[in-house]
């Protein structure tokens, strides 16, 4: 007699009933997830900055020509220099939106004037240097100031200025505030010349 919990017979071997079968255990395969292809002409429209080379190329090139069309001797000796810098700044736009055709938001186009005006600033700083070195070395500030002012400032007036020039504190803040004031507006103009720029273009391709 066999005991009731019994699988097998002891003399034969033979199973007393079916055992289950067991199903091997799958691991589910894993959520595949979707790869979003990043954009790359949205990756160039962000990406204006110094680690760009196309825009670096193209701010340097119309950084030179911001200087040369501001210095042409067109008959508005204060508001052509400054329309130049914004020209110059929309240029920039244009080139870099032709080159990678990326469409260029406006921030992303003030950046690039802006990129533009550095450049330009950044000669401006080094002629401006030799030329303060030139004037240094050939008479001095106040000499260089009474040629270039003698005809439209009184004389008690220019001797003033002369005498504040000639104090080494009053020059250096006098240079700081002409170097201050160059840079906003080789920066400024630029950037406003992108920004307007690339609203434009950008409504035209649109």
């Amino acid at each position: 007699m066999l005991p009731a919990d019994a699988r097998f017979c002891h003399r034969c071997g033979k199973p007393q009933f079916e055992l289950p079968v067991e199903e091997p255990e799958t691991n589910p395969a894993p959520e595949s997830v979707p790869v979003i292809a990043a954009d790359p002409l949205a990756a160039l429209s962000a990406d204006i900055s110094f680690h760009n080379p196309v825009a670096v190329r193209i701010a340097l090139g119309m950084g030179v020509t911001g200087i040369l069309l501001s210095s042409l001797p067109i008959p508005l000796p204060f508001l052509w220099p400054l329309l130049a810098l914004m020209i110059t700044g929309g240029l920039a736009v244009f080139l870099y939106m032709k080159r990678t055709g990326a469409k260029l938001t406006v921030r992303a186009g003030a950046r690039m004037g802006w990129l533009t005006g550095i450049f330009s600033f950044a000669i401006v700083a080094v002629l401006f240097t030799f030329i303060m070195v030139f004037v240094a070395n050939n008479g001095g500030f106040g000499e260089f100031y009474k040629e270039a002012m003698k005809a439209n400032v009184s004389s008690a007036e220019v001797e003033r200025i002369v005498r504040e020039l000639e104090s080494p504190d009053k020059l250096a803040a006098v240079l700081l505030a002409t170097l201050g004031t160059l840079f906003v507006l080789f920066t400024t103009f630029p950037m406003l010349g992108g920004a307007l720029g690339a609203k434009l273009l950008t409504r035209d391709d649109s």
